[in-house]
């Protein structure tokens, strides 16, 4: 099993990068985390 603090090491580089892409309003890679992740931000939402 993978332990938390691997997990999270993975996955900082992508939720940065997806938290960049919101506050330059980069539409395709935002499009592409929602269609990966099932998911449909609300327009005009903020990234934290």
């Amino acid at each position: 099993r993978f332990s938390r603090e691997l997990v999270e090491r993975i996955l900082q580089v992508p939720i940065e990068q997806l938290r960049e892409a919101a506050l330059k309003n980069n539409s395709s890679l935002l499009s592409a985390a929602e269609e990966l992740f099932g998911l449909k931000a609300e327009k005009g939402e903020k990234v934290v």
